[in-house]
């Protein structure tokens, strides 16, 4: 009889362990489709019209007015939210080994604001899922272990405020958020350099895009990224590399990406993705 009992509880143990990890990345699926949903409605629905003979285009600086010609085929932009799927390798820092890693990239074309979902395979059949969401200027990050555990998550200023940068870092995959509006100011460098400052009621942030004669943006650049660690978080330099640019939905943009931290003892990449997609919803 006793043995019977320790079967039965073993075997009520296995199908609550089964069941929580069937069951947690349905529960996920299901808050990253809720949180989308919340993206879309948030994102403004007025159209983007595109006009290059505005006063307020003239006064770009040359190599963004060209950069933003070259870039944008479309008179008028009607969707709120970019898709983009990723494929490539990351690693957590320098001493680490690279490990597959697809990403499903949601992303404002109205607002400030994108979700994150990053799926990196740790081994056979063994996979952490990353989520971050920058929603209302508020960040959030989880990692959940096999979509299911959540093993780190974060919040905070700090977090938020790099959120904010990596949006205006990636704005090159969706250039028609870089138009001249109340809350973007180009300001020229040199004849090759350009900086944008975007605001976004209390939030504030400014990267530098540097361009090649042709017009195409080769690296974006922010010294105002904040990088985690174990003992605290600083800020560090930050460089976006950019290359293999194609025509997708009416905008020619960078299919080859490269993120890396420049940190005083040399340079560290720690992602790197080919576009695989880019969908307009």
């Amino acid at each position: 009889m006793s043995k019977l009992i320790i079967r039965l509880i073993f075997l009520t143990v296995f199908l609550i362990v089964v069941g929580f990890f069937i069951s947690g990345p349905i529960f996920t699926n299901s808050e990253i489709k809720d949180k989308v949903e919340q993206l879309r409605s948030e994102s403004s629905s007025n159209d983007i019209v595109v006009d290059f003979k505005t006063k307020e285009f003239k006064a770009l600086p040359p190599i963004v007015q060209k950069y933003l010609k070259n870039s944008i085929n479309t008179k008028q932009e009607t969707n709120r939210i970019a898709t983009i799927k990723l494929a490539g390798e990351t690693k957590q820092d320098v001493a680490s080994e690279w490990k597959p890693t697809t990403v499903e990239f949601y992303y404002s074309l109205t607002t400030p604001s994108f979700i994150w979902v990053e799926t990196s395979e740790e081994m056979t059949y063994l996979w952490n899922k990353t989520i971050v969401m920058f929603l209302k200027n508020t960040a959030t990050s989880k990692v959940k272990f096999l979509s299911s555990i959540t093993t780190e998550e974060t919040e905070g200023v700090k977090l938020s405020q790099s959120s904010f940068l990596y949006y205006i870092l990636n704005s090159v995959l969706n250039p028609v958020v870089l138009l001249p509006g109340q809350n973007i100011q180009w300001s020229s460098v040199d004849k090759l350099t350009a900086e944008v400052m975007f605001w976004n009621k209390s939030e504030s942030g400014a990267v530098t895009f540097y361009f090649n004669e042709s017009g195409t943006v080769e690296r974006i650049e922010t010294v105002d990224m904040f990088m985690p660690n174990l003992i605290e978080t600083k800020k560090e330099k930050f460089t976006l590399h950019l290359a293999n640019y194609r025509e997708i939905n009416g905008y020619n943009v960078p299919t080859y990406l490269e993120y890396h931290w420049n940190l005083s003892d040399g340079d560290y990449t720690f992602a790197r993705f080919n576009v695989k997609n880019i969908s307009l919803n």
